[in-house]
């Protein structure tokens, strides 16, 4: 199962500031989601293999695109407080979060509820 680890006071409007870097554009790829959450990241890491592999094409633009970022909506992983504790959206509607990886960080995937309410990936050694 993939947990990711809520960061309070964490912004995506950063992430995606971070994503941005020296490119003079901010790209958003927008990965269609799959029946099931396994079957999404999979998707998801796959897209992400194409779009930092150098000769792929994507958007109309070769690979690597500078300042390009990945998002799946609605994908159904688990979110955890930093005591544990699973939380759900903010809103209390029950809604899994958006996916947004960072194609120039792709270690730095995020899983959010807006802007505000943002969780990382929580790496097990």
């Amino acid at each position: 199962m993939v947990s990711f680890c809520h960061v309070p006071g964490a912004t995506l409007s950063t992430l995606l500031k971070d994503a941005l870097g020296a490119a003079d554009t901010l790209v958003v790829i927008e990965v269609d989601r799959e029946s099931t959450a396994a079957a999404s990241l999979q998707k998801l890491f796959e897209s992400l293999e194409v779009a930092t592999l150098a000769g792929s094409v994507v958007e109309g633009r070769p690979t690597p695109v500078a300042g390009t970022i990945l998002c799946m909506r609605r994908v159904g992983v688990v979110v955890r407080d930093m005591a544990g504790i699973r939380i759900y959206s903010p809103d209390g509607d029950g809604r899994p979060p958006d996916l947004w990886v960072p194609v120039n960080d792709p270690h730095n995937m995020v899983a959010s509820w807006g802007n505000d309410a943002i969780a990382t990936l929580a790496h097990r050694a």
